[in-house]
């Protein structure tokens, strides 16, 4: 019943009411004695996948997730539903797309280790093979012109996912679609206190999922009245069986016409005052006969079957009762087919906001009664419930429609007046502990089979995420989000209000609307939640501030999208499912959950990052090689393990969390305000250090394995987003292949030959360390991808990642047999580039250039030009281009080798390499590989430059020399002149390249006219001599 009717008594009449109750307490009358079942089975496994909810203060791979870039979600999914979302899921894009060996997959930075193609599987690079989009995308055009009538196109709605409910002690992540802001973000955190606290949601349903078939009968005489029901009533076992010969096919799946009931429906308006000018049909009855079709429709919806079974019984009904039949049709109030959610919470866990538990709990409860009162606010209670069950409804596929009649039609005959659908209620237990209760009821015409579910792929996934309820478990997953969504809204009414969080996620549409980049999306709400100003001025202001639109007009309208569609500045929906075929999926055989590292930094003021709330976390989901998932947590105040020394050696949570401070001091900074994103610069140093770390304790571990490992990822290396960007020198690619994200799957890590290492001896380094550096990288580049705006720039920071990596498993002094495959190598792509050279007409290297290639690969290790490109990140994206970047490049080079230098000579580092090496309990490695010993510059200097045969003998004659080995300040004063000689030769050699830089570079550079804060710059230059406790090897440029 409609409100208005609530507020004016004197339009309805109190007889009507009473037969809809009277209708209703026939149904559950009718009903089994038990009316609700408790129906755990539908969604038992519905997140088999899904870690159980981590108590407060743990971790699990959901945590943070709202923190991740948009593909780190997919791939997140692609994990923990591997049969759903398996690697390489064929779409219709892929199906009638090109053919792989037309396009070009990304250039490696670096040729020696690319090329072959002895570990290319089936000879496809894997970029090439999970070439797909994620499948939970829009409709393809060609299958909605066959949906409706006079279709011109399709809407796109973003999907969520709502997180940490647990359903009948079933961790469930549910699919939801809505426009609205909040309502995802506030539907989880009401989730995760309950099911924290509580316990989760306990839900049931009827026992039978029965719906309506209504017959209306007209022209009964009321003397006739009682005698036209009789004989209904008499033949209800022929109706029955008539009935179930027009749904045959749901009685042969269980359901079908299981019933009748047979009712007198008084019409109002015979007693309603008339209208002006109103003319009414004069007839001789006043009331209708209506029969109800009782038909239990198992997991489908049911409305055509229903009215099917309505316009086949309709003759014979008539022929019983002498009446005219009128309409025949299904009733959408199903109150046969409830599905109820609850919960129950201690009110001591319930403070929010600075108050008490109780306090709350009675706020919540009063809040409810206001709108039992008010049916003014009961409306407004209601939609908020709608907003979660309306949310999951569209995600699945339902009629969401339907479900909103039946919810308020329900609600309008079950009390005097409308009022919420919700119940709160404490109660205290015998040892005087109090608990909060909230419930939610309603008819949930739901349903998992037929209709639209199997025309729309995007259905079969979102179920999937459900793992592919029944219609009786996909009930109770609406209701509890209802219950979720309600109790969210109201606790903070209670308390702050819901403005504040409303509008800090609803900035984010203010500032797309105001024009701004996705990339810039993010800073911008910082700006506005930081100044509490959520307009579209404020958006303008902080981009024209920090000249992130400058190719973008400020004052664009919709008239202009026209334009910049032409123009292909906008990308519209999806390509994928121009065909219409569902996409096929492969299923892949059972995994074990996924495993989680998580970083937390420490909460002091050194390691916050201005304009961000709370500290620096990074969580990753990755798959191990292992058969149970492992979940590696740095966190403050916790000791290092044995997995963790594995993986990081003693850099553990101590270390990495004093390294922001040390590259803060090394940061690059310009004389400009800087922007509100430097957040994004910081997680990307970290997970770049990450990689680092991992990396070299896999190449001291698994030398052979783990470039071979390098190689297959270099294979895979992802290019989305970086189609035709200028590289640093300005050059343009080709048009790339957009890779896919199958190398999150451990099957990649199978392609790398591991035969020869037994289960046995497969420890951390090989289970845990290889997947997890597959996770890292691709974290990296996908953050890199959607959150750095200036392509110029992205495309630097991947590039230069890379080389790092690479750096890392090369050996730079490479032996004979691999100078061999380097020359057919690089006389290879000589020809491909028309230029022949003659084999055999190289020149050997000097020593001098041998010790400068080492040196560059060694120095490329400590990653500072990956560090000044993240500063970059904050610059005004005008200022960005590809002159910039070489200057940047060229600063990180210098740094790089003022941090090898300072590092490799500071009296700690030069004391250990010198007594391990001397004694023999350490190697010199002599091709500049990890792998094959002590990489120290001064080592090779010394063998390479100074022509020193036997290193380890040299040192180990100086140290005899010594008095005392163990004194760092005697044995640095035996190497002075050696280290002196060393440091003219670098030095030298690292100033006139930077010099000569600008001359040899396509595009000059004019540092003059730079805004980099070049002071800055020569503090960084001048850090590593006082970190290190070395002199300052080179200063700042004049």
């Amino acid at each position: 019943m409609a409100v208005e009717n609530a507020e004016s008594p004197g339009h309805f009449h109190h007889h009507q009411q009473m037969q809809a109750k009277k209708a209703l307490a026939h149904a559950q009358s009718q009903k089994h004695t038990t009316t609700f079942a408790s129906a755990a089975s539908p969604i038992d496994g519905a997140a088999a996948q899904s870690p159980t909810i981590p108590a407060p203060g743990q971790h699990d791979v959901w945590s943070g997730f709202y923190k991740k870039a948009l593909k780190e979600r997919q791939n997140q999914l692609r994990l923990v539903f591997p049969g759903l979302f398996p690697p390489n899921i064929a779409s219709p894009a892929a199906a009638a797309g090109p053919a792989v060996n037309e396009l070009t997959r990304t250039p490696s930075p670096s040729s020696d280790s690319e090329g072959s193609s002895d570990e290319s599987g089936d000879g496809a690079p894997l970029g090439d093979r999970g070439n797909t989009l994620f499948p939970l995308n829009g409709l393809d055009e060609n299958v909605a012109d066959n949906m409706v009538e006079n279709c011109v196109g399709t809407l796109g709605l973003p999907v969520g996912i709502g997180l940490n409910f647990t359903i009948n002690s079933v961790p469930t992540v549910v699919p939801m679609c809505v426009e609205e802001p909040s309502v995802v973000a506030a539907a989880s955190g009401a989730a995760k206190t309950i099911s924290a606290f509580g316990g989760g949601f306990t839900a049931s349903t009827s026992e039978r999922n029965i719906i309506y078939a209504q017959i209306q009968v007209l022209g009964i005489p009321e003397s006739e009245f009682d005698d036209a029901m009789e004989q209904v009533t008499i033949r209800k076992e022929e109706i029955v069986a008539l009935g179930n010969q027009f749904c045959e096919n749901m009685r042969t799946r269980g359901g079908g016409v299981v019933g009748m009931d047979v009712r007198k429906v008084t019409k109002e308006r015979t007693q309603s005052a008339l209208r002006p000018n109103e003319v009414r049909r004069k007839q001789a009855f006043s009331s209708w006969l209506v029969v109800h079709l009782h038909v239990d429709v198992c997991d489908a919806m049911g409305a055509n079957c229903c009215s099917a079974v309505a316009e086949g019984t309709a003759p014979l009904i008539a022929s019983l009762t002498g009446g005219t039949i009128g309409l025949k049709i299904v009733s959408n109030m199903c109150v046969e087919r409830m599905a109820k959610a609850g919960f129950c919470m201690p009110v001591d866990k319930l403070g929010y906001k600075g108050i008490a538990g109780e306090e709350v709990a009675f706020r919540l409860v009063e809040a409810n009664d206001w709108a039992r009162a008010d049916p003014f606010r009961a409306a407004t209670h209601n939609k908020g419930i709608m907003n979660g069950i309306d949310a999951v409804a569209l995600a699945t596929g339902q009629d969401w429609r339907a479900i909103e009649a039946a919810g308020h039609a329900w609600n309008g005959v079950r009390a005097e007046q409308y009022r919420p659908f919700t119940d709160y209620w404490v109660e205290e237990d015998a040892s005087g502990r109090r608990f909060l209760h909230g419930e939610l009821e309603l008819p949930m015409p739901v349903a998992t089979k037929g209709g639209v579910l199997k025309t729309n792929p995007v259905y079969s996934y979102t179920l999937g995420l459900l793992n592919n309820p029944d219609s009786k478990g996909l009930g109770m997953v609406h209701v509890a989000v209802g219950l979720a969504q309600n109790f969210a809204a109201l606790r903070a009414l209670c308390t702050e209000g819901i403005q504040r969080g409303h509008m800090s996620l609803h900035a984010r549409n203010i500032a797309i609307a105001a024009g701004a980049p996705p990339h810039a999306i993010a800073e911008c709400v910082t700006f506005m939640v930081e100044t509490g100003r959520f307009n579209r001025n404020a958006v303008k202001e902080y981009l024209t501030a920090h000249e992130v639109l400058h190719e973008i007009r400020l004052n664009a309208s919709f008239a202009d999208l026209s334009s910049v569609m032409t123009n292909g500045s906008l990308v519209t929906g999806h390509e994928a499912g121009k065909n219409g075929r569902a996409p096929v999926i492969a299923v892949t055989p059972d995994e074990p959950p996924p495993s989680l590292f998580y970083f937390e930094a420490p909460e002091s003021q050194a390691t916050r990052v201005p304009g961000t709330d709370g500290r620096v976390t990074l969580n990753v989901a990755f798959q191990t090689l292992g058969s149970k998932p492992v979940h590696i947590e740095l966190l403050p105040n916790v000791p290092s393990n044995k997995i963790t020394r594995q993986l990081f050696g003693e850099k553990g949570h101590a270390w990495l969390s004093e390294l922001p401070d040390v590259l803060e001091s090394l940061r690059i900074t310009t004389v400009r305000p800087e922007r509100s994103n430097a957040v994004l610069g910081r997680k990307l140093k970290l997970l770049s250090v990450l990689l680092n770390l991992v990396i070299r304790r896999l190449m001291i571990a698994y030398p052979v394995e783990t470039a071979r490992f390098v190689k297959r990822i270099s294979r895979s290396r992802s290019s989305s987003n970086l189609e035709n960007i200028p590289n640093a020198d300005g050059s343009i690619n080709s048009p790339k292949l957009v890779g896919g994200s199958g190398i999150f799957r451990h099957r990649v890590l199978l392609d790398v030959d591991l035969k020869h290492i037994s289960p046995a001896d497969m420890d951390s380094h090989l289970a845990i360390g290889f997947p997890l550096v597959l996770a890292l990288w691709q974290v990296f580049e996908f953050r890199v991808q959607q959150w750095v705006g200036q392509p110029v720039l992205a495309r630097a920071l991947i590039d230069e990642q890379w080389r790092v990596v690479l750096a890392l498993t090369n050996a730079p002094l490479a032996s004979p047999t691999s100078h061999s495959h380097r020359r057919h190598s690089s006389s290879h792509a000589h020809r491909n580039n028309h230029h022949q050279h003659t084999p055999g007409t190289e020149a050997e290297p000097t020593p001098a250039e041998l010790f400068q290639k080492a040196v560059e690969t060694h120095s490329k290790r400590f990653q500072s030009t990956v560090f000044v490109l993240c500063d970059a990140i904050t610059f005004p994206e005008r200022d960005v281009d590809s002159q910039l970047v070489q200057v940047l490049a060229e600063i990180g080079a210098t740094l790089e080798w003022n941090h090898v230098i300072a590092h490799d000579l500071s009296p700690s580092r030069l004391a250990r390499d010198v007594r391990d090496v001397a004694a023999g309990s350490a190697t010199c490695s002599t091709d500049g590989g990890l792998a094959t010993g002590v990489v120290n510059s001064f080592f090779l200097y010394l063998s390479l430059v100074r022509g020193v045969d036997n290193v380890q003998r040299y040192l180990a004659d100086k140290l005899a020399a010594l008095s005392a080995t163990n004194d760092e300040q005697l044995m640095r004063e035996a190497f002075r002149d050696d280290s002196t000689a060393f440091l003219e030769c670098v030095v030298g050699d690292r100033r006139r390249r930077l010099e000569t830089s600008s001359q040899t570079s396509s595009s000059p550079l004019d540092l003059s006219s730079s805004f980099l804060d070049w002071e800055r710059v020569g503090d960084a230059l001048r850090l590593f001599g006082r970190y290190y406790g070395t002199e300052a090897v080179m200063g700042p440029r004049e």
